[in-house]
């Protein structure tokens, strides 16, 4: 039996549009998504719908063909920021907790955090990078366009866990391109 590529699952989390990157230990960009929910819904129907997807993304890995050769070895999520809105920070960290639990009882993984100030240093990447920065070097990374705000944040998310050498030889191969 073949070898599975080992995956981290990168996650911006939001309670209306939580956006979600899977990328192999090597660097390699497999899959992005965003979870976008209705502002009609409910709070708690809108944990729920988040929850419900991230279920369906486990199994999809390890019951059907979406993901055949892929196993989960990491799953990071960017830390909510602490900003002035208390009440907006709550709901935040109300959402990371749903993910959270939501990813271990369906895979007994924990899931880890990253600041995004960490996330963008180890992608070399300045802490005062403005979105579109951000978005052309996640772009250049990957080699791919078009993904929405949330998937670039969730991208990098996940490529912040690659070892060096990892993004550095995939970073080497597109400019020998």
């Amino acid at each position: 039996m073949k070898n599975k590529k080992r995956i981290i699952i990168g996650i911006d989390p939001s309670i209306s549009h939580t956006g979600i990157a899977i990328c192999d230990t090597s660097g390699e960009y497999i899959d992005s998504e965003t979870i976008n929910i209705s502002r009609s819904r409910t709070h708690n129907q809108k944990l729920l719908i988040i929850s419900a997807y991230i279920k369906h993304l486990v199994r999809s890995m390890i019951y059907s063909n979406r993901f055949p050769s892929c196993k989960i070895y990491k799953i990071i999520c960017e830390q909510p920021f602490m900003g002035r809105n208390s009440s907006a920070t709550a709901v935040l960290w109300e959402v990371v907790a749903t993910i959270s639990q939501t990813f271990y009882k369906e895979t007994g993984i924990e899931m880890e955090m990253i600041s995004p100030i960490a996330a963008r240093s180890k992608l070399g990447i300045s802490k005062n990078a403005s979105k579109d920065d951000i978005r052309r070097k996640i772009e250049s990374l990957i080699n791919k366009k078009n993904l929405t705000q949330d998937e670039i944040d969730a991208t990098m998310i996940a490529l912040s866990q690659i070892d060096n050498k990892g993004v550095n030889k995939r970073e080497a191969m597109r400019a020998a391109e």
